[in-house]
């Protein structure tokens, strides 16, 4: 796992410097907190204009990852798992 600089901020949200990132496989990785509670994780998506990376967040009530979001950079996603 790949761990950031811990940073502490007053939200007490995780900044995307305190994330631990895990690669799955080529196209997923697993953002975990500095607690090791997992936050979510990013999906990269190749398309004609370029890669995409989507957000997800496991929902119990649904069973299943959902998506929140597309991004152009993986900076941005990890942003949206970590509530900023």
């Amino acid at each position: 796992m790949t761990r950031l600089s811990t940073m502490a901020r007053a939200t007490g949200a995780p900044s995307r410097r305190e994330v631990g990132l895990t690669r799955v496989n080529d196209y997923l990785w697993r953002i975990a907190a500095p607690t090791g509670h997992i936050l979510g994780h990013i999906e990269r998506t190749a398309t004609p204009q370029g890669d995409v990376f989507v957000a997800k967040r496991f929902s119990p009530s649904a069973a299943r990852f959902v998506a929140l979001g597309q991004f152009w950079n993986m900076d941005d996603a990890i942003d949206c798992l970590c509530g900023m």
